[in-house]
């Protein structure tokens, strides 16, 4: 187990989670716009001492904000390229040596061109002595954020970043209006059963 310093552990998660949302805060704020585009936050999460917050930004675009003891930033991906890259993540977390191999690295890389954007890394990488899986966010300013998963946590994060992503690019349901309240009932479905009295003749 790793032995965090003093500085690490008296950083609470509300600080964390702070830290994130004012990263985001800072980004959609320091860009006025006439007619600025309503972000809505998806996820809300730590993975060990890093805070992790990701908004729906219209029409399928994702920031990505994130935060640890010295930094926070954010950058912003475009969703199904995040779905592609979850696909990618995957096998990279699942990758194993071969035959005599000794040690391998594996990694996947989703990125977005633009001031406001940047990139997410997963990569991992086999030692004779250990594996480590490591994840790195890093904006178009070159700040970076890494942290570390063992293998759960590294599932859970990428299955929460498919989610979203597939949120994102959902078509918005449609607003029930008055008139659907009287509709028609719904047709029989087509494996509904006729009993013989019901048949025609």
């Amino acid at each position: 187990m790793k032995v965090r310093t003093s500085r690490w552990r008296a950083l609470s998660s509300r600080a964390l989670a702070l830290a994130a949302f004012l990263a985001v805060s800072a980004r959609t704020g320091g860009a006025q716009s006439p007619s600025p585009s309503p972000a809505t936050t998806l996820l809300r999460q730590l993975y060990g001492d890093v805070a992790i917050e990701v908004q729906r930004v219209p029409p399928s675009d994702l920031r990505v904000a994130a935060a640890d003891a010295n930094r926070a930033l954010a950058v912003s991906l475009a969703a199904r390229d995040v779905i592609r890259w979850t696909d990618s993540a995957t096998r990279v977390i699942d990758a194993r040596l071969h035959g005599k191999e000794q040690t391998g690295m594996w990694q996947a890389v989703v990125e977005e061109p633009g001031t406001a954007s940047g990139s997410i890394v997963i990569a991992k990488t086999i030692s004779e002595t250990d594996t480590t899986i490591a994840v790195l966010v890093a904006d178009s300013d070159f700040d970076k954020v890494r942290f570390t998963l063992d293998p759960q946590e590294a599932r859970a994060f990428v299955l929460a970043l498919r989610r979203v992503a597939r949120m994102a690019v959902a078509p918005p349901r449609r607003a029930r209006s008055p008139k659907d309240s009287t509709a028609r009932p719904p047709a029989r479905p087509l494996d509904h059963r006729v009993s013989p009295r019901d048949a025609l003749p």
